[in-house]
């Protein structure tokens, strides 16, 4: 019966958060006579909208980190910026436009809450799941394709359970293309993380190798 309160309450906050987006769009079409205006507005609504909405949720219901269940209201805190951040997710186009500007898509990052260094190099196509969890230290190169992602779900005992763990990459290191960094998993400053190498959750990158899994907080 928890369970199935659990997914309806999930379906209602999803669906809802992304309807007032939808509606925000349409209103502000109909609000404004001028198209360049409209337009103009729409863009500032679909960019800054959601990264503000999250802090809020953040603020009141504390930043999530580490473990947690479906019970827990930081898990709930990380599923509604989970559900803002899935519009960037399904229209891609949208967060390649940033991209052409890297220092605007470093501070929009900044706006979710990661912690971006400088001159960061930003190849097309690169996937950030959880914009609110992500720390990259100065002088990086992101290569084409490169994805990474701070949470993970298991299934344990019979109920879902969330880690949530900020993957950190250090100063002067190169992400290659289409290699994936996992929750908590590090990049060690100077180093070459190879294209389609998946880091796995917590291991650490150095010396041209894994090194075992760093330990979990």
């Amino acid at each position: 019966m928890l369970q199935n309160k659990v997914t309806l309450v999930k379906f209602l906050i999803g669906n809802l958060l992304q309807a007032l987006l939808a509606l925000g769009l349409v209103l502000i079409f109909f609000f404004f006579e001028n198209f360049l205006l409209g337009l103009l507005v729409s863009l500032i609504w679909i960019y800054l909208v959601p990264p503000f909405v999250t802090r809020i949720a953040y603020f009141f219901l504390s930043r999530p980190e580490g473990k947690m269940d479906i019970e827990d209201k930081k898990f709930w805190a990380w599923y509604i910026g989970a559900q803002l951040q899935s519009i960037f997710l399904r229209f891609h186009f949208l967060e390649e436009l940033l991209r052409v500007f890297p220092l605007l898509y470093s501070a929009w990052l900044r706006l979710w809450g990661a912690q971006i260094g400088k001159r960061i190099y930003w190849a097309p196509g690169v996937y950030i799941m959880d914009r609110t969890h992500l720390k990259i230290d100065d002088f990086v190169l992101v290569g084409y394709g490169a994805g990474f992602t701070s949470h993970h779900l298991n299934l344990k005992n019979g109920k879902f359970e969330l880690i949530l763990a900020t993957p950190h990459i250090e100063a002067n290191a190169v992400i290659g293309g289409l290699s994936g960094v996992g929750p908590g998993a590090v990049v060690a400053s100077g180093e070459s993380l190879p294209s389609t190498m998946y880091l796995a959750p917590f291991y650490r990158w150095k010396d041209g190798r894994r090194h075992s899994a760093l330990p979990r907080e």
